[in-house]
């Protein structure tokens, strides 16, 4: 399914459960209709999120970029971000609701 509407209410995942880059560093996440949805196209057990929308006032952009997986799958809900303020409009780390037989690898 491909998935092009980059809306304001549309999730933004970060995965990992290391600090978030200074802003105007580009940096990778993933897009979703839901949580749920956009956390099951990152691998990581630990995530956080945030809206285009709230990227976008804070200055930010996010832009589409589908890329190959490690495991060789492409991962067509890739986007690269850029926050243009601080603080950080992502949330703290959480554990990734989606099972980890569920995300892409």
């Amino acid at each position: 399914m491909s998935f092009t509407e980059l809306t304001d209410l549309v999730i933004v995942v970060r995965g990992g459960a290391g600090e978030l880059p200074p802003p105007g560093t580009v940096f990778s996440g993933t897009v979703g209709e839901t949580l749920e949805d956009a956390a099951a196209y990152v691998p990581h057990g630990t995530i956080r999120f945030t809206t285009i929308g709230a990227i976008l006032a804070g200055g930010g952009s996010v832009t589409l970029k589908p890329e190959m997986t490690r495991s060789g799958r492409i991962n067509e809900r890739h986007v690269n971000v850029i926050e243009g303020s601080s603080p950080s409009t992502f949330s703290d780390p959480l554990p990734n609701p989606v099972p980890k037989k569920d995300r892409i690898q």
